[in-house]
């Protein structure tokens, strides 16, 4: 089968098409040999910020020496991102060398696996044919009937935070998502948790069901804020727990809630150094400092035009955090033109709302897929007056037109959405391009 061919099949399976169940991907994994049982595991579940503190965890542990796998979703660019080893995504080849593996299977099993449970399976074949240390695996979109939850025995298990996203299979309120989002928690195994508001007490209860030592941000652990270095891209930051570790360090990421996802980093890494893991005060310092997690407040700055901001904001609490941050920084009073595009399963109106006080203007598209958000529905979420609105076909036109008339002094903001991101971030976004294997955000 040619590259091109294996990508449409891929595509086919549908990348939102959800079938709850984990019947299906054990019974494919068992076939392939069980290689999620073979890694050291750190499991990581959260409505936001899961991704930036796996970024992290992987970064400090190539920082001090281990082989690293790195599972995450949704990919910006390019399908590979999802799988690296080393900080490296996978190749296309291997990628499909392992993907014939899983298609083999599942004949075998007569199963069919849905998009995420099939990237997921290769995932864990890809960590097990390169001998991996130890594996930092974040979670989709729940966490009980997630494919990333076949994995029995990990080191720790972190929930990140809880907010209102993905209503339709997680459920309508905190408390509800925060139950399935606490279905990775395993008997025995540390949980480190970063969550506040209503999910908090959840996790808490589901800890103690499960005789597992809960470590709570605010409570157990957390980190100082100090200054910012904007055009650095880092802020430095105190950590502290009750355990009596201090620790002062750069972080790669910006924004109060990336503090937040520092501390939760510097706890889970104490709870994997308490297991016999070894790594040292300056592997956890440049680690920290030198994470990148494109897309999440991503600062660009261009000779040819004013400065671009990236963030994949797309559920109203991680825009309100965006945002936060955006008044914090030294761009609180430029001129700010926003690219804005959602999914019609995403609280668009609220998003809308919040970022229509802050814009010079406003340049609106569609995305691609079944998901896309009619435009005039989108239209419909922005009061009139408020900031000058236009609409565009696609996302590059946006994008052009905001580029030529955001003065040199203003900033491009491009938000709403990873896959918008995605889409406009290629030429900056420093990743191994693979040809084929791109799929759409259908």
């Amino acid at each position: 089968m040619s590259d091109q061919a294996f990508s449409r099949q891929l595509n086919r399976r549908g990348l939102f098409r959800i079938r709850p169940g984990l019947e299906r991907i054990r019974a494919v994994l068992r076939e392939l040999g069980d290689p999620q049982k073979k890694g050291r595991v750190i499991h990581i579940a959260g409505t936001n910020g899961k991704g930036s503190v796996a970024a992290a965890l992987e970064s400090v542990l190539r920082a001090a020496g281990y082989r690293t796998g790195l599972y995450t979703s949704p990919h910006l660019v390019d399908l590979t991102e999802r799988i690296r080893m080393n900080g490296e995504p996978i190749s296309s080849a291997l990628f499909l060398s392992l993907a014939a593996q899983v298609q083999a299977a599942e004949k075998s099993c007569r199963c069919r696996l849905t998009y995420f449970e099939f990237v997921t399976a290769v995932g864990f074949l890809a960590f097990d044919h390169n001998a991996v240390d130890l594996i930092v695996l974040e979670c989709g979109l729940g966490g009980l009937w997630d494919a990333t939850n076949t994995v029995e025995h990990p080191l720790a298990t972190v929930i990140t935070s809880i907010g209102i996203d993905h209503q339709q299979w997680l459920g309508s309120n905190e408390r509800a998502i925060a139950l399935q989002k606490a279905g990775i928690l395993k008997h025995g195994v540390p949980v480190i948790s970063g969550v506040r508001g209503g999910g908090h007490m959840v996790i808490a209860r589901q800890s103690r069901e499960n005789l597992s030592s809960l470590s709570q941000l605010d409570r157990d652990f957390g980190t100082e804020q100090g200054p910012v270095l904007w055009r650095q891209g880092r802020q430095q930051l105190h950590y502290w727990s009750k355990d009596g570790a201090s620790c002062p360090f750069l972080f790669g990421l910006l924004g109060s809630h990336q503090a937040d996802n520092a501390a939760v980093t510097q706890r889970t890494l104490e709870m994997v150094q308490k297991q016999g893991f070894r790594i040292p005060l300056k592997a956890i310092q440049d680690g920290l400092q030198n994470v990148h997690w494109p897309g999440r407040f991503d600062l660009i700055f261009r000779t040819d035009g004013c400065p671009i901001l990236f963030d994949g904001a797309h559920n109203p609490a991680a825009m309100r955090e965006f945002l936060h941050t955006l008044q914090e920084s030294p761009f609180r009073n430029t001129q700010k033109s926003f690219v804005f595009s959602t999914y019609r399963d995403k609280d668009y109106r609220t998003m809308a709302a919040m970022i229509q006080p802050m814009a010079e203007s406003i340049y609106l598209c569609s995305l691609p897929g079944s998901r896309a958000l009619p435009m005039s529905d989108l239209r419909k979420a922005f009061k009139k007056g408020l900031a000058r609105l236009s609409t565009h076909k696609t996302s590059a036109d946006a994008f052009d037109h905001a580029s030529r008339e955001t003065p040199y002094d203003g900033l491009l903001v491009v938000t709403g959405s990873l896959a918008l991101v995605g889409q406009l971030i290629k030429p900056w976004i420093n990743t191994k391009k693979s040809t084929v294997l791109e799929a759409d955000y259908a």
